[in-house]
């Protein structure tokens, strides 16, 4: 009973900041929020109830914080794009109402196919390699990357499912690692097909999906993989990659020079990361208040750039917020993977885990000068239809494993 009681105060604070985001609307004369805004409130509440009540009824053996977490940087995320661009913050909702659709339709069906991905190998590796083709073929460039794809009036990133498709890969491969080992140089080739996919994000000048894929390889073999040497050659091949890609790709050059001095490019390579300290250095600890920054002179501040947004609106005290929130999120879902008893289930939660790390580090090293960007997003909180139904893909992945994930194998 104790328990039930505590996650349903937590749900509570959830509702309870939710709430206060809105009222801090209505400190600021001149954004004249509208009736709107209240709606767009109500429709974040019914989300963070929906996405939270019904996992508690369709299994006590999910994670519940997990949900809780999320909610929470959703929250956060929405609220400062509808500060940002109300059309941009409604069509967030949508694709939040959407991405929740979506991960009570994947816990579903990776339920009923569960006991059919051992024999799912080479499918998944076909729909990865005609995922790739595609892009390549059909894919458009933006912000620098050839990795959208325009169906009618809807575009969306296949890299993002792509890294999915992956986890799913690695984990049916450690599963029957005894099998594909027996193979002459299995684990070879495998570490071949993994370097073939970072080759095609490299060729769409997707960086950001290069370096995860590499992270979720080079992570994976540290902890399942039985050839030890295989790790000290790819991390071998890591340095000698870094620096060939830095003569041989020129935009990985104009990532790197507006990373050591962006001062010296601020009308040009320079600007988004000049823009993103400037906004965070102004905002302070607890921030210029919702409405009183200048945010908008961040380059796609809605997006890559929302982490330094939050910054300068809610202040750095927020922004620690969001960093502590996803050190919970992804230790849990470490947890999870440590408590697993089945090395498909213990693989496929590691990997989500170690995606939202890469992913998290990448963009909040990225806009406060820590690393070159690399143009990933912030998941759940960065604005995007792909972005945010990937993530809640993923996150139905890893409920899936605190599901099933004991069950011996």
């Amino acid at each position: 009973m104790r328990k039930k009681v505590k996650i349903s105060s937590s749900l509570l604070l959830v509702f309870m900041f939710v709430i206060l985001e809105l009222s801090l609307f209505f400190f600021y004369k001149d954004m004249k929020p509208t009736q709107n805004f209240i709606y767009y409130t109500a429709g974040v509440l019914v989300l963070i109830y929906l996405l939270n009540i019904l996992l508690i009824k369709i299994s006590p053996k999910a994670d519940r914080y997990l949900n809780l977490i999320v909610s929470m940087l959703f929250s956060i995320g929405t609220f400062e794009i509808l500060r940002l661009d109300e059309t941009s913050g409604f069509r967030q909702i949508i694709w939040i109402s959407i991405g929740i659709i979506v991960f009570y339709l994947a816990i579903f069906i990776l339920t009923a196919m569960k006991n059919k991905f051992n024999k799912m190998f080479f499918i998944v590796l076909s729909l990865i390699y005609i995922l790739f083709i595609i892009t390549l073929v059909l894919g458009k460039t933006k912000y620098g990357a050839r990795n959208w794809i325009r169906l009618g009036p809807i575009r969306f990133q296949p890299g993002e499912f792509i890294k999915i498709l992956y986890i799913f890969l690695q984990a049916i491969y450690y599963k029957n690692y005894k099998r594909y080992a027996s193979i002459k140089f299995g684990p070879e080739i495998f570490t071949l097909i993994s370097y073939s996919f970072i080759m095609f994000f490299f060729l769409q000048k997707d960086l950001g999906s290069a370096v995860i894929i590499y992270g979720m390889m080079m992570f994976s073999e540290f902890v399942f993989e039985k050839k030890k040497y295989l790790k000290y050659v790819n991390l071998l091949l890591a340095v000698v990659m870094s620096v060939a890609s830095y003569y041989l790709f020129s935009h990985v050059r104009v990532r790197v020079l507006s990373f050591i001095n962006p001062w010296d490019y601020m009308d040009g390579i320079g600007l988004q990361i000049t823009q993103s300290l400037f906004a965070i250095s102004s905002g302070g600890f607890v921030g210029t208040g919702i409405g009183l920054g200048l945010p908008n002179t961040i380059p796609v501040a809605t997006s890559d750039f929302i982490f330094s947004a939050i910054c300068e609106e809610m202040g750095t005290l927020v922004g620690i917020a969001v960093i502590m929130l996803f050190i919970m999120l992804i230790s849990r879902m470490f947890k999870i993977s440590l408590k697993s008893n089945d090395t498909f289930y213990k693989v496929l939660s590691f990997n989500c885990a170690v995606l939202f790390s890469i992913q998290s580090l990448l963009i909040l090293g990225g806009v406060l000068k820590l690393i070159p960007l690399t143009g990933v997003t912030l998941p759940f909180v960065a604005y995007g239809g792909t972005s945010i139904l990937a993530s809640f893909i993923v996150l139905a992945m890893v409920q899936l494993s605190s599901i099933e994930g004991e069950v011996d194998g």
